[in-house]
């Protein structure tokens, strides 16, 4: 793997990071209860 394939795997990464975060924060916001009703 060259230093150009490492740097865009590591944007895709950020970017995938980035929208997990977005929708926990969304899907928390909007439903709170649910991490709740997944540790039952």
């Amino acid at each position: 793997m060259d230093a150009w394939e490492a740097e865009r795997n590591q944007a895709d990464f950020v970017k995938i990071r980035d929208r997990a975060l977005e929708f926990n924060l969304f899907s928390h916001t909007e439903v709170p209860n649910t991490a709740q009703a997944a540790s039952r």
